[in-house]
């Protein structure tokens, strides 16, 4: 009776910040009987800090093409009391609303695999390659953190403003096809086809496919040949092709 022994231990605090009591609770599974019990603990205040990621500036041109590249940038900023030590990931939406939500299309994704320090930011500038999406304007969103690998103090600005961007693709049409009412088997003959851009935006370097089918169904068609093109095709611009091919 009387005695007393002094504990010293190393913890690691999980998911919580701000200012919160540390319990400390002895004989916590009442094994040891007592005289009372409602004195085996004692709480002392403890403030937690962590800290916190936000998106303090996006940029991306106005507009942009479906499959191609357009250059961003952003930057993130530790506006927390303490560095963030975790390796997280940005990542790039777009989106048809000024919101982030679970429909909004994933862009691209940068691992973050150094510290940043308290006050501290850093900036990327890279290429992305647009998915496609719907046309007209819509928005890209920059979220830091993007997969929640970071403990912070506030977890729901980690998404910058959006960046509105208009996106404009084309849209290759096929008309005018021109073949003879009757062909030899292994005996080569012309095809004649127009392709028309009807889209809003400019097109290069794409392949057309000829195929022999027995219905006018997409499907199990035999492959006649496939004819590059290398040039570029403006929206309205069409281009007639003439090729010889073996049925």
């Amino acid at each position: 009776p009387g005695e007393s022994y002094t504990v010293e231990s190393t913890v690691t605090l999980i998911s919580q910040t701000g200012d919160r009591f540390l319990m400390v609770r002895t004989n916590d599974s009442e094994q040891q009987g007592e005289t009372a019990y409602d004195d085996n603990h004692q709480f002392s205040p403890i403030s937690i800090l962590a800290p916190d990621l936000t998106i303090s500036g996006a940029d991306a041109p106005d507009e942009g093409v479906l499959a191609g590249a357009i250059a961003i940038s952003y930057t993130v900023s530790n506006a927390g009391e303490v560095p963030a030590l975790a390796n997280w990931r940005d990542r790039i939406y777009l989106s048809t609303d000024a919101s982030y939500d679970a429909a909004d299309v994933f862009v691209d994704e940068i691992a973050r695999p150094a510290a940043l320090a308290a006050g501290g930011s850093y900036t990327i500038s890279q290429n992305v390659t647009l998915p496609r999406f719907s046309l007209g304007n819509q928005f890209l969103i920059f979220r830091a953190d993007a997969n929640n690998a970071q403990l912070e103090t506030d977890e729901t600005n980690n998404t910058a403003a959006a960046v509105p961007i208009l996106l404009r693709a084309p849209d290759l049409t096929v008309s005018d096809v021109m073949v003879p009412a009757e062909a030899i088997s292994g005996r080569a003959f012309n095809v004649t086809w127009t392709v028309t851009n009807n889209g809003d935006a400019a097109v290069s370097n794409w392949t057309d496919r000829v195929l022999l089918s027995p219905d006018q169904g997409i499907g199990g068609d035999l492959i006649v040949g496939d004819f590059p093109f290398s040039g570029t095709l403006q929206p309205g611009q069409s281009i007639t092709r003439t090729l010889g091919v073996v049925p």
